[in-house]
């Protein structure tokens, strides 16, 4: 015979104004379900507040502070069935204690980055159920994210989430850093996955190609709820820096990961990587930055991010390494050059460079 405490948890989450509980809440705390971790100057909370707004807002569109208005209603009413905590969390130096949030560049979401849901048994069996009843058309949410990919940067968001998958079909989530440090280093994210695959060195060394985590979510199926994405925080005395993880439903993951393994991604990356530096090193229109190929890569390492950032911006010239190079788009007007510094002249050389 069911309890009465079940059944009223029934009757709470058959009442219409908390069908979302029961279709999108319930579901995610499945995905969620593992326990939460910290250490030294970082924290994970998967069932953050901050966390569940993130992904309600994803999968049903509203916004965030309808969600939370929902959720402090969530709490009064599932009172018996869930317990709502704030964490402290603290970064120490080998001097003293920094608490979070840190006061110069503070979290970017703190009044809800530290609160988080703790569910009672009952609560958590109904979860994990409400996650393993949703029926998902696999080939549907496979092909959406196959029609995404057109580039060369868009292989490398469908390898990394391949890896995701990899990881997600057999453990909980996947982090897309590999560990905290590389979250304030992007760029050595992108190197490592490119090593993995073989890439020409020289060409990692001297990407362009910036690794966003908001664009690898234009690959993710944004409304399924076979999904999680949610964020670990790391941060020391003076900043803190959000960590993006994704939990996929292992039966999803799987299926994904075998379609993805039919696809030598690898394969076609490496050989259009390599075909791509072969037409900028002999082919002097599809690059005309650059006279000389000896300078081209390690010209634009250098200096083309700085004259992207600013349409006057200066700085010093390295005769020795650049000149031959610097002096092709002094020719041409891309620059100006006084004084030993290089001058982006105008807004035309600006749009041209």
């Amino acid at each position: 015979m069911m309890s009465a405490y079940i059944q009223n948890l029934q009757n709470l989450l058959g009442q219409e104004k908390f069908r979302w509980v029961k279709e999108d809440l319930l579901p995610l705390f499945g995905l969620l379900d593992f326990v939460e971790d910290e250490g030294n100057g970082w924290f994970s909370l998967p069932r953050s507040k901050e966390n569940l707004i993130r992904n309600l807002n994803r999968i049903t569109g509203k916004r965030e502070s309808v969600i939370e208005g929902e959720l402090e209603e969530f709490e009064k009413s599932f009172s018996d069935y869930i317990g709502v905590k704030e964490g402290t969390y603290e970064y120490n130096s080998g001097y003293r204690n920094y608490p979070h949030p840190p006061s110069r560049n503070p979290c970017p979401d703190p009044k809800t980055s530290t609160v988080y849901y703790i569910l009672k048994p009952e609560l958590a069996d109904f979860s994990r159920n409400a996650l393993n009843d949703l029926d998902f058309d696999q080939d549907k949410i496979f092909k959406v994210v196959i029609s995404k990919v057109h580039t060369v940067e868009d292989m490398i968001y469908l390898y990394i989430l391949k890896l995701a998958t990899e990881r997600c079909k057999s453990q909980n989530y996947y982090r897309f850093n590999a560990d905290a440090s590389k979250f304030f280093n992007g760029g050595r994210y992108l190197e490592e996955i490119l090593e993995s695959i073989n890439i020409d060195k020289e060409i990692i060394n001297n990407s362009i190609f910036e690794l966003k985590y908001e664009e690898m979510q234009r690959y993710l199926p944004r409304e399924q709820r076979c999904l999680a994405v949610f964020y670990s925080h790391s941060f020391n005395s003076s900043s803190c820096g959000r960590i993006n993880n994704i939990s996929i439903k292992k039966e999803i993951a799987q299926f994904m990961y075998d379609k993805l393994e039919e696809i030598p991604i690898a394969e076609i990356m490496s050989r259009s990587y390599n075909e791509i530096k072969e037409q900028i090193m002999n082919n002097e229109e599809r690059l005309p930055l650059f006279k000389y190929k000896d300078y081209r890569f390690k010209f634009m390492n250098k200096y083309r991010p700085k004259l992207l950032n600013d349409k006057l911006y200066v700085f010093e010239i390295d005769d020795e390494e650049h000149g031959q190079a610097l002096e092709y788009l002094e020719e041409r007007g891309i620059i100006e050059i006084k004084d030993d510094v290089i001058i982006l002249s105008s807004e035309d050389k600006y749009e041209a460079l």
